[in-house]
């Protein structure tokens, strides 16, 4: 299967999503979020608003959504508004008790953490040039976002594997 991952782009952005979104579901399965406040609660609501943007876009590339250009500019126009200084001012020191789930690491290697943030926008906006770099064929944007996906996910889980607790996966 992993094979076969290596030359379809499709599947191995359906790979990356299942690795990137198990997560997730078990987050909401082992954490309280309903108890958080404050800026905790505000980027707790402000990633899942991302993963949801993040989720459409892997809908369309597993061919369980039409290709909608606007729709898929829309999600990636939310993921780049919500990159960068977006999510590093979600991180003022001490805000990572219950029920966060940030690592002190985040404010230990504060340059580290800015730098992945800043990826995520950089990788955003490599993603968006690509689609809108294949014209107004939608085929030849849907392409483009299936063969650029798996980059804009990974920046997605060098933050979530460095800076964020690992999720008991039982």
């Amino acid at each position: 299967m992993f094979k076969s991952a290596k030359r379809n782009p499709l599947l191995t952005a359906s790979l990356l999503t299942v690795v990137m979104m198990a997560p997730n579901a078990v987050a909401h399965k082992d954490h309280d979020h309903s108890k958080a406040e404050g800026v905790v609660k505000e980027r707790l609501d402000f990633m899942e608003n991302m993963g949801k943007a993040m989720g459409g876009l892997m809908a369309v590339v597993r061919g369980q959504k039409d290709f909608d250009a606007e729709d898929v500019m829309a999600n990636l126009n939310v993921i780049h508004k919500q990159s960068g200084q977006a999510i590093t001012k979600l991180f003022p020191e001490g805000s990572n008790g219950a029920p966060s789930e940030a690592l002190s690491k985040i404010w230990a290697d504060w340059d580290g953490f800015a730098e992945v943030a800043g990826g995520l926008r950089t990788r955003v906006e490599s993603l968006k040039s690509a689609v809108q770099s294949a014209g107004t064929d939608a085929g030849a944007q849907k392409a483009a976002l299936q063969q650029n996906i798996r980059n804009l996910g990974g920046g997605c889980r060098n933050c979530h594997s460095e800076y964020r607790k690992k999720q008991n996966r039982d």
